[in-house]
C-alpha cells in the first residue's frame, strides 16, 4: 500500500488518506442546533480513512454537524490505535487534523514559506487526494447522500454506513464482474 501511495503521489511511509465529510440532513427533532455546521446547514459528519485506490479502510459516522474534524478524529478508534495500526508509517490529512508521529497534515499557508515546505505540501496534498476522490465517488453512486430527508439519526448512519460498505464491495468485486 505504501508504495502504491508513493507511486502516485511521491509521498513515502502513507498507509492511508483521512478526512471528514457533511452529510446534509433534514433536521432532527431533539438537539437541533447541534447538527447546524459551519456552513449553516444540519449534517452528520462521515471521517473516512481511506487507502490509494479509494477503498474505505476505515470509516467513522455520526456525529452532529457543528463538530469539528480534530474532537471526531480524536474520539474515532483510528486515533486511539493509530501507534498499533501505522507503526513508522503515517496517515495524511488535512490541515483540520492534528500533527502527530503518525499524522502528516500540509503546513500552514503563509507569506514566508520555505520551497520545501511547498513542496511537501504539494506531495501531501497529491497523497491526500484520494481521500476527496473517495468522497466523490462515494456521493455520485448515491446522490441520496446530497440529501438525507430522514429525522432519525441512527438510521441515518445506518444508511450512510451502508453506502459506505456498499461502494468498497463493489470496488473490491469489480474486477471480477467485469471480466465476467
Amino acid at each position: 500500500m505504501m508504495s502504491k501511495f508513493e507511486d502516485i503521489s511521491g509521498f513515502p511511509g502513507v498507509i492511508g488518506a483521512i478526512d471528514g465529510t457533511h452529510i446534509s440532513i433534514t433536521p432532527p427533532g431533539e438537539n437541533e442546533a447541534d447538527y447546524v455546521n459551519r456552513k449553516s446547514f444540519h449534517s452528520i459528519i462521515l471521517q473516512a480513512v481511506c487507502c490509494h485506490d479509494r477503498l474505505f479502510i476505515d470509516i467513522n459516522c455520526g456525529w452532529p454537524g457543528r463538530v469539528n474534524d480534530a474532537r471526531v478524529f480524536r474520539n474515532s478508534k483510528v486515533c486511539q490505535c493509530q501507534a498499533q495500526l501505522c507503526g513508522p508509517n503515517h496517515l495524511v490529512g488535512d490541515g483540520a487534523y492534528p500533527v502527530s508521529s503518525y499524522l502528516m497534515k500540509p503546513y500552514r499557508e503563509r507569506q514566508n514559506m520555505t520551497a520545501a515546505e511547498k513542496i511537501f505540501n504539494k506531495t501531501l496534498c497529491s497523497a491526500r487526494a484520494v481521500i476527496e476522490h473517495a468522497f466523490g465517488v462515494l456521493k455520485g453512486r448515491f446522490r441520496r447522500l446530497q440529501h438525507i430527508n430522514m429525522v432519525d439519526i441512527e438510521y441515518i448512519v445506518k444508511t450512510v454506513v451502508a453506502t459506505c460498505v456498499s461502494v468498497s464491495y463493489t470496488h473490491l468485486t469489480l474486477p471480477t464482474i467485469c471480466s465476467v
